[in-house]
């Protein structure tokens, strides 16, 4: 699978973890040095984000529209900007 299509398919299943509160996979797929913007504009790490992303969201159908990545080399850069 392409690179591109790899991430685009991860970013599809970070978006279903987020809907599911389903910590179990993101301790599976997010690297110890991750970092998450959230909507007001504060920056938490892994720990913070697993114990936020564990309580169950008020919201159905939660989707990623505009979806923006930027492979830099070995590294690569998805932006969401609405869920």
């Amino acid at each position: 699978m392409p690179d591109l299509d790899t991430l685009l398919e991860l970013n599809r299943d970070y978006v279903r973890s987020v809907q599911n509160s389903d910590v179990g996979r993101f301790e599976e797929i997010l690297a110890d040095e991750f970092y998450c913007s959230n909507p007001d504009g504060s920056l938490v790490n892994r720990a913070a984000f697993l114990k936020q992303t564990a309580v169950p969201l008020k919201i159905s159908d939660l989707a990623a529209h505009d979806v923006l990545v930027r492979i830099l080399g070995e590294v690569a850069i998805i932006h969401a900007p609405e869920l």
